[in-house]
C-alpha cells in the first residue's frame, strides 16, 4: 500500500511539472506573428546579428523557434542544405532586402517590423510587389491575416485572407439599377471602379479594378450577407487559365449593342463545386438538375434556350428539363439573349415563365 500511495505522489509531482513545463513554453510565445520574405539568395548572418543557430526540418519550424524568442524579429532560412548542418538562423536585426544573388539563404521578417509606423517605407515596398489578395496570402506564414482592405502593387481591394486568399471583383444585386443586365459596358468597357469595392457586404452592384485586373486560375461566388464569405459556388478546373475575369467572360465573342449571344446552347461553361446556402439562394435552384445544354455541376457563359431564355452567367443545369437558361446572374426572359432594359431582365435570380424569384434581400460577390 505504502509503495502504491509513493508511486501515486511521483505521478501527481511529475503531472504538475510537466503542466507547469507546457504553461511556461506556452507563455514563452508571442502573440501571433506574420513574416514576409524580404530577401532572397542571401549569405549567413554575421554572427552580432545571430540570436541562435538550429538545424530545423522545414522553414515552419524555423519561424516557430523565432515566435520563442521575444527579442526575434526574423530568421534566415536555407532550404537547401545536408542533414545535419545548420538551416535557421535568429536575428534581432532587420535586413534592406538587398542580396548578391549568389547565396543560399532567405530572410524572413517580423511583418509588424514593416508595418509600424517607423517603417512605412519598407511597408509600402512589401505590397508594392503584390499584385492579388491570393499573392499576400501566399507571402504570408500559414497565410494569417485579416480579411480586410489592402493597397497592393496595382489596386488597392478588399482580400478574403481566411480563404485562402480572394480577391474581391465584383457584385451583383436587384436592389438598384440593373446594371449588368440593361447594358453590356459593366462586362466589356468599364475601366473605372463603380460601388463600394471596399465592402462585401453592400447591397448594391459593384465592379472593381481587379475585375479587369487581378489574374486567376478560378473563380468563387459568395453572399453578402455571409461574413465568413463561404463559396455558394466555385470553380475546380482552372477556369480562368491564368487570366482575368474580364478576359475570360469577353473572349467567347462581341455580344455589344443588343447582339444576340446565342440560340439553344452555352458558349463556354466551367465545372464547379457548391457550398454553404447554396441550396437556399436565388439563382442556384437548378444545381441538381441536368438536360440539354448543360449539367447541374457547371457554371456556363452566354446561354440561351427556346428563344430568349438566357444568361450571362448560368448556374447548375440548362435546358428544357432545367427550366430553359434564365437562372444565374444577368438573366433575361424577354424575347432574346440579349441586353435591355425591362422587368424580365435582373442582375441575378431565377425567372420561370415570367415569374421572378430575384431577390433585393442581398446581393451576390464575385472573387
Amino acid at each position: 500500500m505504502k509503495i502504491i500511495t509513493i508511486r501515486l505522489l511521483l505521478l501527481t509531482i511529475l503531472a504538475r511539472f510537466i503542466a507547469v513545463s507546457i504553461c511556461k513554453s506556452q507563455s514563452s510565445l508571442k502573440s501571433p506573428k506574420y513574416f514576409k520574405k524580404v530577401k532572397d539568395h542571401g549569405e549567413s548572418l554575421p554572427p552580432n546579428e545571430i540570436i541562435s543557430s538550429h538545424t530545423v526540418h522545414s522553414k515552419v519550424e524555423c519561424s516557430l523557434r523565432c515566435l520563442q524568442k521575444l527579442i526575434c524579429v526574423g530568421y534566415n532560412y536555407r532550404p537547401k542544405s545536408n542533414k545535419y548542418a545548420v538551416n535557421c538562423q535568429l536575428s534581432n536585426k532587420t535586413q534592406d532586402g538587398e542580396s548578391d544573388e549568389s547565396g543560399e539563404w532567405r530572410f524572413y521578417q517580423d511583418l509588424e517590423t514593416l508595418t509600424s509606423t517607423n517603417n512605412e517605407e519598407e511597408n509600402e515596398n512589401l505590397l508594392n510587389d503584390l499584385t492579388s489578395c491570393r499573392e499576400l496570402y501566399q507571402t504570408m506564414l500559414n497565410g494569417q491575416l485579416p480579411n480586410g482592405w489592402y493597397k497592393l502593387k496595382t489596386l488597392e481591394t478588399y482580400c478574403d485572407l481566411l480563404n485562402n486568399g480572394w480577391t474581391l471583383i465584383a457584385r451583383f444585386s436587384n436592389g438598384d439599377p440593373k446594371h449588368w443586365i440593361t447594358n453590356s459596358s459593366f462586362w466589356y468597357d468599364k475601366m473605372t471602379p463603380y460601388g463600394d469595392v471596399s465592402n462585401p457586404s453592400t447591397n448594391a452592384d459593384m465592379i472593381s479594378t481587379a475585375f479587369w485586373k487581378v489574374k486567376g486560375n478560378e473563380f468563387k461566388i459568395t453572399r453578402s450577407n455571409d461574413g465568413s464569405h463561404t463559396a455558394l459556388l466555385q470553380t475546380t478546373s482552372n477556369c480562368l487559365q491564368g487570366g482575368t475575369f474580364r478576359s475570360k467572360i469577353t473572349s467567347f465573342g462581341n455580344f455589344r449593342n443588343g447582339a444576340v449571344w446565342g440560340s439553344d446552347q452555352c458558349r463556354g461553361s466551367c465545372q464547379v463545386s457548391y457550398g454553404g446556402q447554396y441550396k437556399t439562394t436565388s439563382g442556384f435552384e437548378q444545381h441538381s438538375c441536368s438536360s440539354d445544354i448543360q449539367s447541374g455541376n457547371y457554371i456556363g457563359f452566354w446561354c440561351d434556350w427556346d428563344g430568349g431564355d438566357g444568361a450571362v452567367m448560368m448556374i447548375g443545369g440548362g435546358g428544357s428539363g432545367c427550366e430553359r437558361a434564365d437562372h444565374g446572374i444577368g438573366i433575361t426572359e424577354h424575347g432574346a439573349a440579349k441586353f435591355g432594359p425591362g422587368d424580365m431582365h435582373h442582375d441575378f435570380g431565377n425567372i420561370n415563365n415570367f415569374k421572378s424569384t430575384a431577390t433585393t434581400s442581398f446581393s451576390l460577390n464575385l472573387w
